[in-house]
């Protein structure tokens, strides 16, 4: 391989590349290896792998910017340096030229300080003298002519040592450290071997920190496909529905705000609410009625004005005077006190201003309206063109344009206004007549008639036809302009069960009708369900109120490592399996668990997977178990339930003193799972019926999958095993199944053991079956357990 020669390279892209270098190895991901106490990974070792002659060679030779700029113009600067030393060695300076040089000086200067004529004048004889016994000596001369090239050459250099320094800076700040850091990368991957894949070094966690922000957003097949079905469609509701976690809420807003396409944003007239926990179908349609006639209010730069209450009460006002009487005190004698104190100083600023800026200012103002008044009398043409142009962008500003080009956009926000008021208002309007006849003997005769209107509060089925009424109008109105309306309905699965969900869709489906208007919900799986069996046993209202749903599943692994990628650049795929298994494949639980991780790797500093999985599996299982001794606690339970709750909590407590203990601690825990896997610590007899025996369940299958994790990611060679895995294995010990498993519990835990057993088997790891559950061993080529 050898070392790289510099020696056909222009002078300064060793230093630079030994600089940039420099940079590369102090680059937090490089630290990190080193703080992992990688012996193979020493400052110097990879210095001298980086001077390799392919890797010098692949950097120089792909790199446009030194190729095409820097290497020509830091050769011509070496050539003319080049040049230059040769000919500063050949250049002597006799007796007859070192005299040329002071002269010449001398003359210089006299001329620039204005000496006298005489002075000047002998000067410039003794230089004429010089200069022609120069010319006369044959060897004089031919110096000279050495001079005048070294004179050449320097001003040669000069001119382009500039911008090849420039450029060679800007190549050593720019692509040679971006370069330098991938081939950096890929030489510490290949010291490293497979313990680099096993190690969790990242450049930055910024896509946890900011998990809303857009630019972190992984689009998928699921925006597509929404996409389609929304051009499909002229409006009408449309639900989007999956597991919670997974990703709705995102869906909806980049559907409502038309960040579906990927070419860029649509414009598109847009509300998005949430739904409330508790609510009335008037006090939800009277919020939504607001937000469309504030939002279409904004589009336009108008903002709702209220009526204007000022109200004061009589009996506060005394005492408030009198309580800030001692602050006005203290601030007029303050300011008397500064007045007084400064007064000279003031009064001369005060004369220097009347006097000297008051001259200036005038002279200034003088001067600038002669120069524009010159100005507009020679160039009438560009004058004129100019104070056009400055009027036309005046009127512009002031907005009135669109006065006589918005008519159709008038109406629409003076009813929007007028809604707001009735909605947000109640208002009360009176009228009083008074007439009567006055005697002249003092006697008055007189009457007066007073009538009064007050607004009412709008029904219910008002209140529905106005809003629908108001939206077609503004459906219509944005069309016009090749926009859509989206009304985005969030979290309609807080409301609790599938009825609520549903008598909530009966109280306002009748606003899905609006004609060119999409609404966008977001339900839980169980009002998607009862969608896709309309029409099978009995009519349903989502038949009536949606015209689809659509589904999003969970993320599978290359979509899981796609997202952790872009939020937590470096994640490696033993990593992103483990978080990918513990979080079902849903995006929240995914960015939960990831910021878990990456927690525990700035608490004990240590990067090694088989510490990291042992500590993140160690703790959700002690929060698990608890979560599950809690739920079974709340049942009325026996002496036998009683005792199996005890030995949940032993298991919690041999959980959280195994996280800072060696391997016989985590051996001992995998026992107590294994038993409590297996059901041989089962109550007989259930004191709460199938309540309790399917918590039990449920808590024996999820440590029999706990157990799973902790024998395949906490062990010294899983990256062997995994790497057998992807070479002989089956689909039933994809690391994807795990996720599959872990949604699969919350649906059916006997499913989920069946799943799991097949895994186990695949993997080589001895199922443990429970005598009361079915299970299926499936023979596979590695189906035989590993010491």
């Amino acid at each position: 391989m050898g070392t790289f020669d510099w020696s056909g390279e222009p002078d300064g892209a060793r230093w630079a590349w030994n600089s940039a270098l420099d940079r590369a190895l102090n680059d937090p991901e490089t630290r990190q290896y080193h703080d992992a106490g990688a012996g193979v990974l020493a400052r110097q070792v990879l210095r001298d792998r980086m001077h390799n002659r392919p890797i010098v060679e692949a950097v120089l030779e792909t790199d446009v910017l030194y190729r095409g700029t820097v290497k020509p113009m830091c050769s011509r600067r070496d050539d003319a340096l080049r040049s230059l030393r040769r000919h500063a060695d050949d250049a002597e300076a006799p007796l007859l030229l070192s005299w040329l040089v002071p002269l010449a000086l001398a003359c210089l200067i006299a001329l620039v300080v204005s000496a006298p004529w005489w002075l000047s004048a002998a000067l410039g004889a003794l230089l004429a003298i010089q200069t022609y016994r120069v010319l006369l000596d044959v060897r004089s001369r031919k110096h000279l002519i050495q001079w005048l090239n070294v004179a050449w050459y320097t001003a040669a250099y000069a001119v382009r040592a500039g911008p090849s320094l420039f450029y060679l800076h800007l190549w050593r700040s720019t692509s040679l450290p971006e370069r330098q850091v991938q081939h950096l990368r890929q030489e510490i991957a290949r010291l490293l071997g497979p313990e680099r894949e096993s190690l969790l070094v990242f450049r930055n966690h910024r896509g946890l920190v900011h998990a809303q922000d857009p630019q972190f957003w992984v689009s998928t097949n699921v925006e597509e496909d929404l996409k389609r079905k929304l051009d499909q469609m002229d409006g009408g509701a449309i639900a989007i529905c999956g597991p919670r976690g997974v990703g709705k809420s995102t869906l909806l807003r980049k559907s409502c705000e038309g960040n579906l396409q990927s070419s860029g944003r649509a414009p598109h007239f847009h509300v998005i609410v949430q739904t409330p926990a508790n609510y009335k179908p008037e006090e939800f349609l009277i919020s939504l009625f607001q937000q469309v006639c504030l939002r279409y209010l904004a589009l336009y730069k108008r903002r709702a004005r209220g009526p204007f209450v000022f109200r004061v009460r009589a009996a506060d006002l005394p005492r408030r005077i009198i309580r800030s009487l001692p602050s006005w005190g203290y601030l007029l004698l303050g300011l008397a006190a500064l007045v007084l104190s400064l007064r000279a100083p003031l009064e001369w600023l005060y004369a220097w201003g009347a006097d000297g800026v008051q001259a200036v200012a005038v002279t200034v103002w003088h001067a600038v309206s002669e120069r524009v008044a010159g100005w507009w009398t020679d160039h009438p043409v560009f004058s004129r063109m100019f104070v056009t142009l400055v009027g036309v962008l005046l009127i512009n500003g002031s907005g009135m344009l669109q006065w006589p080009f918005g008519r159709r956009h008038r109406k629409l926000i003076a009813d929007c206004t007028s809604y707001l008021h009735l909605l947000r208002h109640t208002q009360n309007a009176s009228n009083a007549t008074t007439f009567g006849l006055a005697g002249v003997v003092g006697i008055t005769l007189g009457g007066s008639r007073t009538a009064g209107v007050s607004s009412r509060v709008l029904s219910y089925p008002e209140l529905v036809t106005h809003f629908c009424e108001l939206l077609t109008r503004i459906s219509h109105e944005e069309r016009n302009d090749d926009w859509k309306v989206f009304i985005g309905i969030d979290e309609l699965d807080r409301l609790g069960s599938a009825e609520q969900a549903k008598a909530f869709l009966t109280e306002i489906k009748a606003i899905f009708t609006i004609p060119g208007v999409y609404f966008v919900l977001t339900v839980s799986e169980d009002i998607g369900a009862a969608f896709v069996r309309r029409g099978m046993a009995r009519r349903d209202v989502t038949d009536s109120s949606l015209e689809d749903v659509h589904y999003i599943e969970r993320r599978r692994l290359p979509e899981a490592k796609q997202l952790l990628q872009q939020r937590v650049p470096g994640f490696t795929d033993p990593f992103v399996a483990l978080v990918h298994a513990l979080a079902g494949g849903i995006p929240r639980d995914l960015i939960r668990y990831t910021r878990k991780l990456v927690e525990i790797r700035h608490r004990t500093g240590d990067p090694k997977l088989i510490s990291l999985a042992r500590h993140l599996l160690l703790e959700e299982i002690a929060q698990t178990l608890s979560a599950f001794r809690v739920m079974l606690g709340e049942h009325a339970h026996n002496a036998d339930l009683g005792q199996r709750l005890h030995t949940l909590h032993a298991i919690t407590d041999l959980a959280h003193a195994t996280k800072t203990t060696g391997s016989q601690d985590l051996e001992r825990i995998q026992q107590a799972l294994t038993r409590l896997a297996t059901l041989e610590d089962e109550p007989t007899q259930p004191a709460d019926g199938e309540t309790a025996q399917g918590g039990w369940e449920e808590a024996s299958t999820y440590a029999l999958f706990a157990l799973t994790l902790l024998q395949l990611f906490a062990q010294p060679d899983f990256t062997e095993r995994a790497k057998d895995q992807k070479q002989f294995g089956g689909a039933d010990g994809d690391f994807d199944v795990l996720a599959t498993i872990r949604l699969e519990m919350s649906v059916s835990p006997r499913s989920a053991r069946m799943m799991m057993d097949r895994f186990r088997t695949t993997w080589g790891l001895e199922p443990h079956p429970n005598s009361r559950l079915p299970h299926t061993r499936q023979p596979t080529r590695n189906s035989t357990p590993r010491p």
